[in-house]
């Protein structure tokens, strides 16, 4: 850790929106369906990777046989992954029948979560050629890569704000409530217009205002840390616990620098300092330090 420093982001030109291509009739109601409550919930102008990545993504099945077998070897199988510098999305597929006569895949709520979950990603997304570097959400991957937990927290709080969807399939929650506190010092309309640029520099920028940046790398650090542990939750527990502590005094300490500048009254001041640090229990309850296997997208 220290040694990653955060990017901007390449400007990108707005294009027209092109329909995703596909003979699928089901699938293709599922895409329109995204890309209509999108276009109604944020502003034109953070549609432009959405439209950009459109006219090119793939979608394909993943093998549900191989995602059995390497869930024997590791704490989690992946439902749904998007392949950033390929532009593909590949997730499990709607149950059907198979050529044995089995019903295997998965019920259309859970396969709308995974494929919603991936378009996000998809909308949130630029490459840049000349640095080798992808820009995703509040994610950069280079040689090495900052940011994965806080985007892949944040894409799941736009699903389920902006979809009608079943939180029984909800991922990320340790990461959910951490970045919620985020935005809670963000604030909501910004964080999002930052996530659809892909701008985790401006975001680091707007935390400076209380925070150091060599604190705010070591956040985003600590949470990638735990993001990756808790697929060995059990064998790590004392690391996860070591992060955990390390991301509340951060959190902490970055939210009574806003708190101050605002000027409150003491008995504001301290119910939200209270609700503040009620979440970040509530955070620590989600880690859920044990064997029990989970099921991720990425």
């Amino acid at each position: 850790m220290g040694n990653i420093d955060i990017l901007r982001t390449p400007k990108i030109d707005i294009k027209k929106h092109i329909e995703f291509d596909t003979n699928d009739r089901v699938l293709k109601e599922m895409i329109n369906t995204f890309v209509s409550v999108l276009e109604e919930k944020i502003s034109k102008d953070n549609l432009r990777l959405l439209y950009n990545n459109m006219s090119t993504l793939k979608i394909e099945n993943k093998s549900i046989l191989l995602e059995q077998v390497l869930g024997i070897f590791k704490d989690n199988t992946t439902t749904g992954q998007y392949y950033l510098e390929d532009n593909v999305i590949s997730i499990l597929p709607l149950k059907d029948k198979n050529i044995l006569g089995k019903y295997v895949g998965v019920e259309i709520e859970e396969y709308i979560v995974n494929l919603y979950h991936e378009l996000l990603h998809m909308s949130s997304t630029v490459l840049d050629r000349e640095k080798n570097m992808v820009f995703s959400g509040f994610s950069q991957i280079g040689k090495v890569g900052i940011g994965i937990a806080l985007d892949d927290a944040y894409t799941e709080i736009l699903l389920y704000r902006y979809f009608n969807l079943d939180k029984e399939y909800m991922s990320y929650k340790y990461e959910v409530i951490i970045t919620t506190l985020i935005e809670d010092i963000i604030g909501k309309d910004k964080m999002t217009d930052l996530y659809f640029k892909a701008d985790l520099y401006e975001l680091a920028k707007k935390l400076e205002t209380y925070n150091t940046k060599e604190n705010i790398i070591e956040f985003i650090e600590n949470l990638d840390s735990i993001y990756v542990l808790c697929d060995h939750s059990k064998r790590y527990r004392n690391d996860i616990i070591y992060y955990h502590n390390k991301i509340a005094q951060f959190l902490v300490d970055t939210y009574l620098n806003k708190l101050k500048e605002k000027g409150l009254l003491k008995s504001e001041y301290n119910d939200k300092l209270d609700k503040y640090l009620n979440s970040i229990h509530l955070a620590f309850e989600e880690l859920n330090i044990s064997e029990v296997k989970v099921r991720k997208r990425y």
